[in-house]
């Protein structure tokens, strides 16, 4: 199976507003926001892929111009099983799937997601959920440096700041890859991989494939038992398919 980790990153858009002083109040919108670039990776391989609109032939022409990129992130998440990204569930997934409709690029084929936002807002206290402070707080690493006119450097096609732009694109797939490892045996609905075993008698962690494990007794399940297994690989608990109606010695 192929498990993906990836991030995107949008322009802002700009528009005319009344200066701060006042009640914020938009008047027009000159150009809405687009792809400025992705990057992403395989779950254990060491290189991390990054696309950027300067990357393209459309640049020197159109520069705001996002289908060939989009056209590329939407055949990445097309050859993926799962797909893993730091609050990607509300952002990065709808944010690439309004860029696809409006280029008219279909849809890519199903594909299981886990969101490392919300493992960390669902089984833990953290003071922050923010993908730079659980880096820190895991002691993984940190955000690429980055300043505010980063943004507005690449859109008037510095090639410096886009370098800087994909360097920080792929310090945060790294990061997001590293967070999940970390935490994803917490996650109880974790997309369940045991069902890319070849063999249905493997018994196989169904949130990282492994077939190591340590045998932990039995649990009860609706009036049957069922032998207990914690993955030595992830830490992940889980039990077995196979059901006994008295609890084996």
């Amino acid at each position: 199976m192929r498990i993906i980790i990836y991030d995107i990153e949008v322009s802002p858009i700009l528009s005319w507003t009344y200066p701060p002083n006042y009640e914020t109040r938009v008047q027009k919108i000159e150009r809405d926001w687009h792809l400025m670039s992705f990057a992403y990776k395989e779950l254990g391989k060491k290189k991390i892929h990054v696309h950027a609109l300067p990357d393209y032939n459309l640049y020197e022409y159109e520069p705001y111009n996002d289908k060939a990129l989009l056209q590329d992130l939407r055949k990445m998440l097309d050859d993926a099983d799962l797909v893993i990204g730091h609050n990607s569930d509300k952002f990065d997934n709808k944010k690439a799937n309004a860029r696809f409709v409006y280029h008219d690029i279909a849809e890519p084929s199903p594909y299981e997601k886990a969101d490392t936002l919300k493992i960390a807002r669902s089984n833990f206290k953290f003071d922050s959920n923010r993908l730079d402070d659980l880096a820190q707080y895991l002691g993984i690493g940190t955000k690429q440096g980055n300043h505010g006119d980063l943004w507005h450097a690449c859109l008037h096609r510095d090639e410096k700041a886009w370098r800087k732009m994909k360097a920080y694109n792929k310090q945060d797939v790294h990061l997001t890859e590293q967070v999940y490892l970390k935490l994803r045996s917490w996650h109880k609905s974790h997309p369940n991989m045991s069902k890319y075993r070849k063999n249905e008698e493997d018994v196989i962690c169904p949130t990282c494939s492994s077939t190591n494990y340590w045998k932990r007794g039995y649990l009860g399940v609706a009036s049957r038992w069922k032998q207990r297994y914690e993955c030595t690989d992830c830490g992940r608990w889980y039990t077995g398919n196979k059901t006994y109606k008295v609890k084996p010695l």
